[in-house]
């Protein structure tokens, strides 16, 4: 794909994945349609001042989408809370996730749309084994926004491998980095931020030695991620694992976040924490097949993430 002419739709972009997102590709002197629900003023406001004259936000709930052309689109819209929080029957909620997917394929076929890239999630596995998790492994989907994530997998694969589509989906892991804060369509923000969160205004973390691992990857390399898709001639799959493979409990997250706060206390305790269900997804998504395609390791260390984001959240109110 060409990369002369860069201009790109991305959709979630005021979210916490989707606005990393943006900040990749306005880094890369991409010019970015953000369409989001909703924008907050300092949110607009602090891209704006950055990259002037390079967004256009758009206040949508997708039903309507702007009457433009792009080179390229990331479909990162999604409504993640669950039916009981946003007090809705089941089929509004699972309509709210299908519908814009619908009607954002319907635009970029319109459009020809260069190159289009839907986010998933490895939610769309309700168990896995301590080991590696490749797109070959067939999901086993539980919960609305679980089978809304897979049945866009299938369908993006369909509409690519019968119709021609120049799309790809890519499933990610858990996610962390700068910019994640609580909304309506995502009222839980990652473990990482709450231990974040937790460390600097208490001091201390309370931690379980035998709670397990889980695979996290810094928000911004899946910004840098999509970019190397977008930037491949040709895709040879309609499915990616965009991961870091990155695997840490939250004993060893608490540690990391230690060697950037030396003054935090860790209290250890036996056993696993009680107020969380057991977690059942016990591996990690591989990213060989994503690698192979684009020669991507630029994956950040998780202690260079963590202390992005506390100095992020501490440097503005030291200087406020």
């Amino acid at each position: 794909m060409k990369l002369d002419a860069k201009r790109i739709l991305i959709t979630g972009a005021g979210g916490f994945v989707g606005s990393s997102i943006m900040t990749v590709m306005l880094k890369a002197d991409w010019r970015v349609v953000a369409l989001d629900r909703h924008f907050r003023p300092s949110f607009i406001s602090r891209f704006e001042e950055q990259f002037p004259g390079r967004i256009t936000f758009v206040v949508s709930d997708m039903t309507t989408l702007p009457d433009i052309d792009v080179d390229a689109l990331i479909h990162g819209a999604a409504t993640t809370a669950s039916p009981d929080d946003l007090k809705q029957a089941p089929e509004v909620h699972f309509r709210s996730n299908m519908n814009p997917l619908l009607n954002v394929l319907e635009w970029a076929a319109e459009r020809h749309v260069t190159r289009s890239l839907f986010i998933s999630s490895s939610a769309v596995y309700r168990r896995t084994n301590p080991a590696p998790v490749t797109e070959t492994m067939f999901p086993e989907a539980q919960g609305l926004y679980a089978i809304a994530k897979h049945t866009m997998e299938l369908l993006v694969a369909t509409l690519r491998d019968e119709y021609g589509r120049d799309a790809a989906t890519i499933r990610l892991s858990n996610v962390y980095g700068t910019g994640e804060v609580a909304k309506d369509s995502r009222p839980r923000v990652s473990l990482i931020s709450r231990m974040l969160d937790e460390a600097l205004v208490t001091g201390r973390l309370v931690v379980y030695r035998d709670d397990p691992q889980r695979d996290w990857t810094y928000a911004e390399d899946i910004g840098k991620a999509a970019l190397a898709l977008l930037s491949q001639p040709s895709l040879d799959y309609s499915l990616y694992n965009v991961a870091s493979e990155q695997m840490f409990s939250p004993l060893e997250i608490a540690e990391a976040i230690h060697s950037v706060l030396p003054k935090l206390v860790i209290e250890v305790r036996d056993g696993c924490d009680p107020s969380v269900l057991p977690l059942l997804r016990r591996g990690f998504l591989s990213h060989q097949r994503f690698e192979e395609q684009t020669g991507f390791k630029d994956w950040t260390p998780i202690r260079d993430g963590l202390k992005h984001i506390i100095d992020e959240r501490v440097v503005p109110e030291a200087t406020a």
